[in-house]
């Protein structure tokens, strides 16, 4: 399709330039205009805008810094980790390396759709105590 310029759009939620701001997951009907009368041409098209990933990173947490290698998990199966602390994407955590403080750390998602979203969990690294005997 070639667009001649000073056409108009129509349909759900377009405006005549063609601006449409994505307000919900769904197919949609966009027809474009050009000319008038005996001259008039159109044309429709089918815009499908596919539903973002559920992502859920799980719920924050607290550790010691000697706490050693945590496996994280979250949903759906197949995302990716970021952030201080992440050793291995797949979702191992070391509070060692993360060193004691707070930490967001990212769970990411690409459904089949190329469609991504991400999640974040808080994970506090505590110090070791100081234990005095005496």
């Amino acid at each position: 399709m070639v667009l001649q310029l000073g056409g108009s759009w129509s349909g759900n939620g377009i405006v005549s330039t063609g601006l449409y701001t994505l307000t919900a997951a769904g197919t949609f009907d966009f027809t474009y205009s050009f000319g008038s009368g005996n001259c008039l041409t159109t044309d429709a098209v089918s815009l499908t805008v596919n539903a973002l990933p559920v992502v859920d990173a799980g719920s924050d947490i607290a550790m010691c810094v000697n706490a050693g290698l945590q496996i994280l998990s979250g949903a759906p199966i197949g995302g990716t980790w970021t952030g201080v602390g992440i050793t291995n994407s797949s979702g191992d955590f070391d509070p060692n390396v993360a060193g004691v403080g707070i930490h967001t750390l990212y769970y990411s998602y690409t459904d089949i759709n190329a469609c991504s979203n991400i999640d974040s969990m808080i994970v506090t690294v505590f110090d070791l105590p100081i234990v005095y005997a005496g």
